[in-house]
């Protein structure tokens, strides 16, 4: 019998040592938790306000502390049967038109995806506000809710280009891994932008990129860096071009550059 008894704990104990480490390994491989800050994303923590010794302080005075009697009243709520929490059927969903958001060219409207997603149109420009397009507001379909409605309104691949993306802040029922990861080749500049962005950003010297690979528009292949190095010239931002497979140093000086793609 206490062979059994101690085959029995040796398992339970295998067990949760399984999961541990099963969760350990989850939390640090998985994209969706994030990573650690960078040494630049530090130096910049500390210019906030609301940064002191190390970490973010909330102002004001607000209290986060909870005793463990009130974290446990808490859990047991949230374990019970609650009443009309979730919808009785799928909410139904309005489906939206890519090409009247394509053709917008005059008026302001938006579009609701739920919870806090918004596709803001302002004339020609299209802005996505806390992109939210997956399923479960989790790092894992398994450790949350489903979404109330079967389907979105329209979905990420027939947007059209996206101007700007707002973040309110990075909860996962604002910001989804999987949408941003779908998103990347949704939001982008126009040349003429890329050179503002470097000025914006003090940068020394800026590359185009996003060019000179495949066709991805309607327009002429060198269109892009025609664009920017004119842009570059009326703003005096020195530009590097260089030819593809080309090893650069960014401190090498840019006199006899080779307009190589003419």
């Amino acid at each position: 019998m206490k062979k059994i008894v101690k085959m029995i704990g040796w398992l339970i104990a295998s067990v949760i040592l399984i999961l541990i480490i099963g969760i350990a390994v989850f939390v640090n491989i998985s994209p969706e938790f994030g990573g650690s800050a960078s040494k630049e994303q530090k130096v910049v923590y500390t210019k906030s306000d609301n940064f002191s010794e190390g970490k973010f302080v909330n102002k004001g005075n607000v209290n986060l502390d909870m005793s463990f009697s009130t974290l446990m009243k808490m859990i047991r709520q949230y374990m019970k049967s609650q009443p009309n929490t979730v919808p009785e059927n799928a909410i139904p969903v309005s489906k939206l038109d890519s090409l009247s958001i394509a053709q917008n060219q005059i008026k302001t409207k938006m579009v609701w995806f739920g919870h806090s997603t918004f596709l803001l149109e302002i004339g020609k420009h299209n802005i996505l506000i806390d992109p939210m397009f997956g399923d479960t507001p989790a790092p894992h379909p398994v450790l949350g809710a489903k979404r109330f409605s079967k389907e979105l309104p329209i979905e990420i691949a027939s947007l059209p280009q996206i101007d700007a993306v707002i973040l309110s802040h990075d909860h996962y029922d604002h910001l989804d891994y999987g949408s941003i990861i779908k998103l990347k080749d949704k939001v982008n500049m126009f040349p003429e932008e890329t050179v503002q962005a470097a000025l914006d950003v003090k940068a020394k010297r800026m590359m185009p990129i996003h060019w000179g690979a495949f066709k991805l528009a309607m327009h002429s292949w060198t269109d892009p860096v025609e664009r920017v190095i004119k842009k570059a010239n009326e703003l005096k931002v020195e530009i590097v071009v260089p030819q593809i497979g080309t090893t650069i140093n960014m401190k090498d000086s840019l006199e006899g550059q080779v307009s190589w793609w003419k």
